[in-house]
């Protein structure tokens, strides 16, 4: 199912937000932990699945450029 444009807007925003943090990397892991957590991102439905595309796209940023 395609993503609609603000599905889309928040993961960019929310990975642009991380990424400027000055702790990003703390932010980081605390949505790796919650996107790990299966129940968490179960009770939270729509908002816990764009929160494992948000962590997706960080890992590949990070992957690529450290």
């Amino acid at each position: 199912m395609p993503l609609t444009k603000e599905e889309k807007d928040y993961i960019v925003n929310k990975v642009v937000d991380i990424l400027k943090a000055t702790n990003k990397k703390t932010l980081i892991s605390e949505l790796r932990e919650k996107v790990l957590s299966k129940e968490d991102n179960a009770s939270e439905g729509e908002k816990g699945q764009l929160d494992d595309a948000v962590y997706a796209v960080l890992q590949a940023i990070e992957e690529l450029y450290g």
